[in-house]
């Protein structure tokens, strides 16, 4: 039987379309699987189409989070989102941790949007993400840097979720402990807590008191500071300002405190010397101060009288001391008659 060209072209087609037919479609799951950024990317792009409905876009979080950290190029697009509320706010979220530190750039990116919403909840899943959120240890210095009420508390909120590894903060948290507003203290009061969890309990509330606006809790945390001891070393650098305060039992107080504590390292050195040239007859004040400046470089205070002359101590009156021979009495004179 001889078979015609245009039947054997028919049937070569037929294979052709058969064989097609057994390859993944550019939509398929396969093809999903092989590329994974790639699905990323198309779903993020369909989160910022502005057609998408709510329901669509909850679906679209949830296939995010199945993926988990797969789904990290579509990080940025889900940040955009934390601003929506209703339903789809928790699948956002939720999609968000599942990515995991894989996000960890979008979400210090987070921190500085124009929208303040968006801020918050990336500095809410930063604290969530924990140790795992360490590198986003420079972000918290940067924003204590700002110093504004918003930027500290943002900072507080990921060094709490940080914990020990966000040590490097500490002195800037001590620092928000004197801010004005009570919820800037709170929120730096429970990141020290956190951060610095070997410290005692009763440390940072005093340094608070100590750098607040009422003088009984001063004096209160300048007593709860000293009994401390060696335990309070932080709170020295305040305590060594407080030796130059216009009350002088504050003064005598704090130099009380830092005499328990004895722990003033090479940057308290130039308040101590302050604090003499200000008050160079309390002698509690300058005891202290020399005694800890001496402490940390002994010949300090062989020098100090030539940098303050004031400073000098002043000698005692003594008696002169009589010869023998001038200490005899000359016998008197009879008064002639």
């Amino acid at each position: 039987m001889r078979f015609r060209p245009s039947s054997l072209s028919h049937w070569f087609g037929v294979a052709l379309l058969a064989i097609g037919s057994l390859a993944p479609s550019p939509g398929s799951s396969a093809d999903r699987a092989t590329h994974p950024a790639d699905r990323a990317i198309e779903l993020s792009n369909q989160l910022w189409n502005g057609s998408t409905t709510t329901a669509e876009r909850i679906r679209i979080c949830d296939a995010l989070r199945d993926m988990g950290p797969e789904a990290s190029p579509a990080a940025e697009a889900l940040v955009s989102m934390l601003s929506h509320g209703g339903a789809l706010h928790a699948h956002v979220r939720d999609a968000l941790k599942h990515i995991g530190p894989q996000a960890l750039p979008m979400l210090c990116a987070g921190l500085i949007d124009a929208n303040v919403v968006i801020r918050g909840e990336c500095a809410s899943l930063l604290a969530e993400l924990g140790p795992q959120a360490k590198k986003a240890t420079a972000d918290v210095l940067w924003l204590l840097k700002q110093g504004d009420a918003e930027s500290v508390q943002l900072a507080a909120t990921v060094a709490e979720g940080i914990g020990a590894d966000a040590a490097v903060a500490i002195p800037a948290l001590v620092k928000a402990l004197g801010n004005d507003e009570s919820a800037v203290r709170s929120a730096a009061l429970h990141a020290l807590a956190a951060v610095d969890p070997d410290a005692p309990r009763e440390l940072y509330p005093a340094i608070a008191d100590l750098q607040g606006t009422f003088p009984a809790r001063e004096r209160e945390a300048i007593k709860t500071l000293g009994g401390l001891g060696p335990r309070a070393a932080r709170a020295v650098p305040m305590l060594v300002g407080l030796l130059s305060a216009p009350v002088s039992g504050t003064r005598d107080a704090a130099a009380a405190a830092i005499n328990h504590i004895g722990a003033v390292d090479s940057a308290g050195a130039e308040a101590l010397l302050h604090a003499i040239e200000q008050h160079p007859d309390e002698p509690l004040v300058r005891k202290v101060a020399m005694d800890q400046l001496s402490a940390n470089d002994a010949s300090i205070p062989v020098f100090l009288p030539a940098w303050f002359p004031r400073c000098k101590p002043t000698p005692r009156p003594t008696s002169p001391v009589k010869s023998s021979a001038s200490s005899a009495r000359a016998p008197r004179r009879r008064r002639a008659t």
